[in-house]
């Protein structure tokens, strides 16, 4: 197993980084769902969700820093900042 881990370094952070996006990726939809559910009382929840997509998108962009390709990176980059942005966008404008 360790000569496993030498021979390709990068293939358990892989399996970690899908983890992570697959919790996420629970965490926006049970979100979604309850803000479908009660609009009005779930509002804060608009926010959780687009820092969730942008976290989301860090952990790619990590996953694939690693494996060097650059344009992969360069727009999961954008898509992390936009995201970030709409967070706290929506945050300011719930509260």
């Amino acid at each position: 197993m360790d000569f496993e881990r030498r021979k390709r370094p990068f293939r358990y952070l892989g399996r970690v980084v899908d983890i992570i996006n697959i919790l996420l990726s629970v965490a926006v939809i049970t979100c979604a769902v309850f803000i479908a559910l009660d609009r009005e009382g779930n509002l804060i929840l608009f926010p959780v969700i687009f820092f969730c997509a942008s976290a989301i998108n860090i952990a790619l962009l990590v996953k694939y820093s690693k494996r060097r390709e650059s344009f992969r990176v360069m727009t999961l980059g954008i898509g992390a900042l936009l995201f970030l942005g709409l967070g706290i966008f929506t945050l300011l404008v719930v509260l």
